[in-house]
């Protein structure tokens, strides 16, 4: 695999609860000016688990149809059951995904066995290259370098992995228990410079669905590390992730958002709005200087 850079995870686009195509189309009209290498619609910034399964197909179709040129097309195809994720996983490659992307399963506990049987299981099944997801904060279990190991070595077209555990030991490992050619990316925008440092294939990385800066630190500009950090600061100090929903529609649609959270998620409050969009004014302000 020699896909490296920055891939966006992208948002799902809604307006008053239904999916916006339009919001889909300018968002990745934004990333080609962006040059990101990739995009990686429903994954957890894309709200999957949110979704029935007939709307998760759909909103991968939706992306593949806008999708630019000469940028990869990562499909999220996790469903919390095997049959469902392999249904996602045939359809994204009708769609015309280059990649699949599976988180691991979450919920009820699985053991390091566990995980290692799902993923050469499903890869078996699959007749796309699968690249795991690895966020064990949300799902509960963790998947250790030794079983990312093995499973390499049993499915040929596992041929990457999105670790967002925040744990740089573990993200170091994962690069050495590879081969040469597997990709490792750093799911934590804020972590991109030390995991550039240590031979990360590149990031998977929220903020690049609103700011290219993620973009430019991976070209070399090592300064926008601060107000990655920063940004990254403010975004997590409210419930994840309805700032990189808010921030959409404010920056790139520059619209006044509303109803941009699914039905059963409420919207920012005014004040978490007020208080993100002024944050994120004055960290661009510093990322221009």
């Amino acid at each position: 695999m020699n896909v490296k850079g920055i891939v966006t995870p992208a948002v799902t686009p809604l307006r008053n609860n239904e999916v916006d195509e339009s919001g889909i189309a300018a968002l990745l009209d934004k990333l080609k000016g962006f040059g990101v290498t990739g995009v990686f619609p429903m994954g957890s910034t894309g709200l999957f688990p949110l979704f029935s399964t007939n709307e998760h197909i759909r909103v991968i179709d939706l992306f593949s149809k806008h999708m630019p040129p000469n940028i990869k097309l990562f499909a999220g195809v996790s469903r919390n059951n095997y049959d469902e994720t392999l249904q996602v996983a045939k359809a994204a490659k009708e769609s015309g995904a280059d990649y699949v992307v599976v988180v691991t399963p979450y919920y009820i506990r699985r053991s390091q066995d566990d995980l290692y049987r799902y993923y050469v299981s499903l890869a078996s099944q699959i007749d796309l290259n699968v690249v795991i997801y690895n966020i064990p904060q949300f799902t509960g279990v963790s998947l250790e370098p030794e079983t990312l190991s093995a499973i390499v070595k049993s499915s040929e077209n596992v041929v990457g992995i999105k670790d967002s555990s925040g744990d740089l030991r573990k993200f170091e490992r994962y690069i050495y228990e590879a081969h040469s050619g597997f990709a490792v990316y750093q799911g934590q925008d804020d972590l991109l410079l030390p995991s550039i440092a240590l031979g990360a294939s590149g990031g998977i990385c929220g903020t690049s669905n609103i700011v290219d800066w993620t973009v430019r630190l991976w070209k070399g500009k090592t300064a926008l590390a601060r107000p990655i950090s920063d940004l990254m600061s403010v975004l997590s100090s409210i419930d994840f992730p309805k700032g990189y929903y808010y921030l959409f529609w404010k920056v790139v649609m520059d619209e006044e958002p509303q109803g941009y959270m699914p039905r059963d998620v409420s919207d920012l409050n005014d004040s978490e709005e007020s208080r993100l969009y002024r944050r994120f004014i004055e960290i661009a302000k510093g990322a221009k200087e």
